[in-house]
């Protein structure tokens, strides 16, 4: 198993929205994740980014219907080694938006990085198990909870491991069911 170093990070936020970074060999994207709206006024959601924390940076880069749970961050513009912070805000028919929701942040970090930044949320060993098995320890530089996501190469479908459930500095988790002789990228998303 080959291991590719792009290593994504990502927070989750009271209102149970968390952004992970989705990464192929060319482009960065991030998928923004919430819990469905409950607001019966809203008629849509607005989805925020800014590479600050300060609420007046945020800019809006895309909507969504009040029943969608997710948005996928694809415009060409995100960058490795930048961490980029994500909000959203309903929006009534009439237009009225609601309050900010919490903030969100994802960091994805390249080859290239300081080793500061690398030890954010690192894989640090892959171990073979068995031809179809392998185990993977990841460490952040902080406690956190997260998961293994991993993909074979010639194929766009990502897998991911059962989340780590207990916050900690080092985790590990098995990957199964993997074909022989095949490549496969691991990255590992941590969140607290």
């Amino acid at each position: 198993m080959k291991v590719m170093k792009r290593i994504g990070c990502a927070a989750i936020a009271v209102l149970l929205v968390y952004a992970s970074p989705v990464s192929s060999q060319t482009a960065i994207s991030y998928t923004i994740h919430w819990a469905q709206v409950s607001d019966p006024s809203a008629s849509r959601v607005l989805v925020y980014r800014s590479v600050t924390s300060n609420l007046v940076d945020f800019v809006p880069i895309g909507w969504v219907s009040v029943s969608d749970t997710s948005y996928v961050d694809a415009d060409g513009a995100l960058d490795n080694d930048t961490r980029y912070h994500y909000a959203l805000r309903s929006q009534t028919a009439a237009g009225t938006l609601g309050l900010f929701s919490a903030m969100v942040s994802g960091l994805t970090i390249s080859d290239t990085a300081s080793e500061s930044l690398k030890s954010q949320c690192r894989i640090d060993s892959i171990v073979t198990i068995d031809s179809a098995t392998c185990r993977v320890h990841w460490s952040t530089a902080a406690p956190t909870m997260g998961t293994v996501r991993y993909w074979r190469l010639g194929t766009t479908a990502v897998l991911e491991s059962g989340p780590a459930t207990a916050l900690a500095t080092t985790h590990e988790t098995v990957l199964g069911g993997l074909s022989k002789n095949q490549i496969y990228f691991a990255r590992a998303a941590a969140h607290d």
